[in-house]
C-alpha cells in the first residue's frame, strides 16, 4: 500500500494519507502495518521507518496518569 506521511522536524511521522500535500513522504507498507493505526510512535529517517518503543511506552505511561 501507498500511503504519504507526515514527518516532523525531529523526524517523528504526524500522520498519513492517501494524497500528496506536497510536503509528505511517498512509503509503501503493507496494508496491515501499524504505521497506518498509530503513526505518531514512528520515527521516519534516512529513507526508513522504524519504531520508537521507548516513546510508544512515554505515551501509554502519559495516558494512564490522566486517568
Amino acid at each position: 500500500m501507498e500511503v504519504y506521511i507526515d514527518v516532523t522536524k525531529d523526524n517523528r511521522v504526524d500522520g498519513w494519507g492517501s494524497t500528496s500535500n506536497g510536503k509528505n513522504i511517498l512509503i509503501t507498507v503493507p496494508n496491515n502495518h501499524e504505521v497506518l493505526s498509530n503513526p505518531h510512535v514512528f520515527v521516519y529517517k534516512e529513507g526508513k521507518l522504524s519504531k520508537d518503543e521507548a516513546y510508544q511506552q512515554e505515551l501509554l505511561k502519559e495516558s494512564h496518569s490522566n486517568e
